[in-house]
């Protein structure tokens, strides 16, 4: 599938995926509203960087927060932090492929 937005609707599907990683094991309360939190904003980014392609820098700044929240959150489990972990490099990675410019309207 080659997009000219593919990378943004990667980080679609990334934030989708941390929102329902809250569902498919254990968080804690704090982990379970941070991925719901983050996860939604990934995705509004996301949808916003397919016509504003600098929004996808807030992206980045996303993916650090989730990156460190393991540790600055209290009770992430294992399993939580590997996934924060993962997820955060692929919405890192992600957030800094250019997409073409929206076209002028």
């Amino acid at each position: 599938m080659k997009a000219p937005h593919t990378a943004r609707l990667v980080n679609i599907a990334l934030g989708l995926w941390l929102i329902a990683s809250g569902f498919i094991w254990h968080h804690a309360p704090g982990q379970f509203a941070n991925a719901w939190l983050v996860g939604t904003a990934v995705i509004f980014c996301s949808l916003i960087g397919i016509r504003i392609p600098a929004a996808r820098y807030v992206n980045t700044l996303l993916s650090l927060w989730l990156l460190l929240s393991p540790w600055a959150l209290s009770s992430a489990t294992p399993r939580t932090i590997w996934n924060s972990v993962l997820v955060a490099v692929g919405v890192f990675a992600f957030s800094l492929i250019s997409s073409p410019t929206a076209p002028p309207r």
